[in-house]
């Protein structure tokens, strides 16, 4: 009996010491991404006092994004905000790149842009661009972002490139491992998390299609039927 009693008081430790750790954990995630933003933005106006608006923007883009993937509380926006968080990514990217060799393009119906979809469905695409379609060296870049309704009364959203493209083979495993809700690499992982939440959160008949041609990009098509 003692040593149960002995057991159980070490359990109850435990379950109040990993408890106290979870809720310093929440509040860290709380208070960091807040002070991080306001540091940012700090920044931001001193750049403006010395006369360096590129600075500015660029401070403006990072701090945008933290501030949107950050917030818990939102897990679906209006697609508009989803584009601005894209092209904030990719300002930051451009920065980097330079601005001859790397142009993001968006077309998009109006009336689509305030259809309410999951947080994070575009980014985690365009980010796999400059992870494979781009891995070699980034020139004359262009990604293409296209939002629009078909007869169906779909959204299409696709997201085109300009990069390497995926050979064939390439190509069906990462179909397969869609197929099977899942797959062992981050591109794979990446695609089938955007595909799962969207069928989750909007419609259960989502759909991702790739295609693509060795040497002369790839197209990642979202096909989400709009729900009455």
């Amino acid at each position: 009996m003692t040593h149960t009693i002995n057991d159980l008081i070490v359990k109850e430790y435990k379950l109040e010491l990993a408890n106290k750790t979870n809720q310093l954990k929440a509040l860290q995630a709380q208070v960091n991404p807040h002070f991080l933003y306001n540091a940012l933005q700090s920044i931001a106006s001193l750049s403006l006092r010395y006369n360096a608006p590129k600075v500015y923007d660029l401070i403006y883009s990072l701090g945008s994004m933290m501030r949107y993937s950050m917030n818990t509380e939102r897990t679906q926006v209006p697609l508009r905000d989803e584009l601005e968080h894209v092209q904030n990514y990719v300002i930051l990217q451009t920065e980097r790149f330079g601005e001859e060799n790397l142009r993001l393009d968006i077309e998009t119906d109006e009336a689509v842009l305030e259809v309410i979809v999951p947080k994070m469905i575009l980014q985690p695409i365009v980010e796999n661009i400059f992870k494979h379609g781009f891995a070699d060296g980034i020139r004359e870049a262009v990604i293409t972002i296209s939002c629009t309704l078909d007869k169906q009364g779909r959204l299409i959203l696709a997201v085109k490139d300009n990069g390497k493209g995926i050979p064939e083979a390439r190509l069906a495993e990462i179909a397969a491992g869609l197929a099977h809700s899942g797959g062992n690499e981050h591109e794979a992982i990446g695609l089938s998390n955007v595909l799962a939440r969207l069928r989750l959160q909007m419609s259960s008949g989502a759909e991702l299609q790739l295609r693509s041609e060795e040497g002369h990009g790839v197209t990642v098509t979202l096909l989400i039927p709009l729900e009455s």
